[in-house]
């Protein structure tokens, strides 16, 4: 489970224990906090660094808003 704090923070965490597995400073300095987290449908080449169509690993991207 993926959750965005009001701090900026990404929190990473265990879906049945809630346990705290990695936490990401994704917008430091921000007053409001994350507001949104969404997935990012077919990247382009320059983000996932691939070419359309190669046979690599599958990766799903986030991008995330934070409210100021």
């Amino acid at each position: 489970m993926l959750i965005g704090t009001v701090s900026g923070k990404l929190e990473l965490r265990n879906i049945d224990t809630k346990e705290l597995k990695r936490t990401i400073d994704a917008h430091p300095g921000s007053a409001y906090g994350i507001t949104t987290i969404m997935p990012l449908v077919d990247p382009s080449e320059l983000i996932t660094h691939e070419r359309v169509g190669s046979d690599s690993a599958d990766c799903n991207f986030i991008v995330t808003a934070v409210g100021d």
